[in-house]
């Protein structure tokens, strides 16, 4: 075979198309392998109430839930609220007490509730987007959330014992 004026045998084309063909399989495996063992937390965001030791319902809650669905382990550091001017608001006192800083273990989750009374009293004065858990690398965990939610957690009745 004739390449570039210089003639190369069978012999030394075969290995050359080998290690080329591992050099871009290691290549994806290596990459593959550092997605596979990535920190992925999936924030979600609900309408809940927590009950008591004689099962009673408190008043309604918006319930911030980070589940590890990713490789290894993951420390949250802070929670709170996204703002529409991209700044953030950390709820420095989540229920249950304790919660936060939470070290999250893989298929594991935590939950942070913040009653729907306090968040009717600053709504007016935020532009609420979304929510957040922050991971002890400085990364923000987001969940946007919809009018149609923030409505109604505004709507939801003050019944219940309070928890903060």
């Amino acid at each position: 075979m004739l390449i570039l004026g210089t003639q190369i045998g069978i012999e030394f084309l075969i290995p050359t198309i080998i290690s080329i063909y591992g050099a871009i399989l290691s290549t994806i495996l290596a990459i593959h392998q550092l997605r596979k063992n990535k920190a992925k937390i999936r924030v979600s965001v609900k309408l809940g109430r927590y009950y008591n030791a004689t099962h009673k319902p408190s008043e309604p809650a918006i319930i911030f839930e980070a589940i590890n669905v990713g490789s290894g382990k993951v420390s949250l550091t802070t929670c709170g609220w996204l703002l529409k001017d991209k700044t953030v608001l950390q709820i420095i006192d989540p229920y249950p007490k304790n919660t936060i800083p939470h070290f999250l273990e893989e298929r594991k989750n935590v939950s942070v509730g913040y009653p729907c009374r306090l968040f009717k009293n600053k709504k007016n004065d935020l532009k609420i987007i979304g929510v957040y858990f922050k991971d002890e690398t400085g990364k923000f965990w987001k969940k946007r959330v919809s009018k149609k939610e923030i409505n109604l957690w505004i709507s939801a009745k003050n019944e219940g014992w309070h928890f903060l």
